[in-house]
């Protein structure tokens, strides 16, 4: 490794664990917060993919698309003390594109899909640094249009 890249690293570590830049209390007090974020996906899968549809649908030499796709989520959240935080979250895939080849014929659609689950959060440490494990339970919704298909699915989940 070069000086230049250890000196770098040096100076994140510096920044990181600087004590005046906050105090242990900042990192465990209790109240409410939110948080949202928005990516975007590009589904990239290999022939593996396509020798499942084979199997699972017993078709032959099947070409399975995935295309991109943004997603949307969203917490909101309330730390109860040091240790302890419930949360809120939701998660929107937007219109996930599917293209599948049979025999030269193709026929497309979209998938979207949406989660809503109640989280509770266990931090093992509560300074700078916070692992945390978190376990809950939610809903799944999905909505496939493909073809001459127009179904909506629902699934009970848990983390």
């Amino acid at each position: 490794m070069c000086h230049s890249a250890v000196f770098a690293w040096v100076g994140v570590l510096s920044i990181l664990l600087a004590p005046w830049m906050a105090t242990a209390q900042d990192f465990e007090r209790p109240g409410l917060y939110i948080a949202g974020s928005w990516s975007h996906l590009g589904e990239q899968f290999g022939d593996d993919l396509n020798d499942e549809v084979e199997d699972a649908l017993a078709l032959g030499d099947p070409r399975l698309s995935v295309g991109d796709s943004d997603v949307w989520s969203g917490t909101l959240g309330v730390r109860l003390g040091s240790r302890f935080a419930i949360e809120l979250m939701g998660e929107r895939y937007d219109d996930l594109p599917i293209d599948l080849t049979v025999g030269g014929t193709t026929v497309s659609g979209d998938l979207e899909l949406w989660s809503g689950m109640l989280m509770g959060k266990l931090f093992l440490l509560t300074g700078r640094i916070q692992p945390y494990v978190m376990v809950g339970a939610g809903y799944l919704q999905g909505r496939l249009e493909f073809g001459d298909i127009d179904e909506t699915g629902h699934l009970g989940l848990g983390r």
